[in-house]
């Protein structure tokens, strides 16, 4: 099994048909059929604010082209906004952690403690895998259902019921669906109009943690290069608390690729 290839196209929000998705998904489909910016207007997208984020995880993996022998897990996630995301799998089979990962806005580390590997890279490996220009805050802004792009820069107005936005340069185009009774969005989908890929978040099951509003649910898909999914659940949710992001490569381990 390719732990790190798994790991990385998780994160990266690869995801799989949710039974959670939002009612009004053909809504959404109908309204980017269209082609057309919306107008500049004032509608405000809500936003999380936090500085930590530490939740257990439950993943839903699938991935018709690379399958895994396992395709849900367990998981622990960690965040420091700007600074890290640090998640560690547990497998049944071998009774505890078997994978663990630190990314920074930089760097790349995993253990494989099943093939008794490891990974030290940079950032760019996990751009291998994503089918949109990504970066560390993005990375973490799709995990949380915040916007991957600056507000500022965005086209909003409404649409049956929704906050309607979009970003678009030479490269890429940014469309995010957001409630209006919340202001929350529901969907965030990214294209790379150069290579023609595109990935899709989708925000469901929220709740409202020490004040602030976070979704429970996170539906991740991509459908080109290849067709991926991730269904997140989040559970005892930490907000705003001290974490820490502990990484060790055990001496005894070999590095990947030998």
């Amino acid at each position: 099994m390719n732990i790190s290839k798994f790991l990385a196209i998780t994160l990266l929000a690869v995801a799989c048909h949710s039974q959670k998705k939002v009612a009004e998904t053909k809504k959404e489909e109908s309204r980017e059929s269209t082609q057309t910016k919306p107008k500049k207007a004032n509608f405000a997208i809500a936003q999380s604010e936090w500085s930590s984020f530490e939740a257990k995880t439950h993943i839903d993996y699938e991935n018709t082209s690379n399958p895994l022998p396992i395709n849900d897990f367990n998981a622990k996630l960690r965040m420091q906004k700007d600074k890290f995301v640090w998640i560690s799998v547990a497998m049944p089979l071998i009774g505890g952690e078997a994978v663990r990962a630190l990314i920074t806005a930089d760097s790349v580390k995993i253990v494989d403690h099943i093939n008794r590997k490891y990974l030290t890279t940079t950032f760019t490996y996990i751009q291998k895998f994503s089918s949109v220009p990504l970066t560390l805050s993005k990375l973490q802004a799709a995990l949380l259902g915040n916007p991957t792009f600056d507000l500022n820069g965005m086209q909003t107005d409404t649409s049956e019921g929704f906050i309607l936005a979009v970003f678009q340069d030479a490269k890429v185009r940014n469309v995010l669906m957001a409630a209006m009774d919340d202001s929350r969005i529901r969907t965030n989908k990214l294209m790379d109009l150069l290579k023609n890929q595109d990935f899709t978040a989708e925000y469901a099951e929220f709740l409202t943690v020490g004040g602030v509003k976070l979704p429970g649910n996170v539906f991740f898909k991509t459908t080109n290069p290849q067709a991926a999914s991730a269904n997140l659940t989040y559970e005892n949710i930490q907000l705003n608390k001290p974490i820490n992001g502990e990484f060790k490569i055990p001496s005894s381990y070999k590095r990947m690729g030998q």
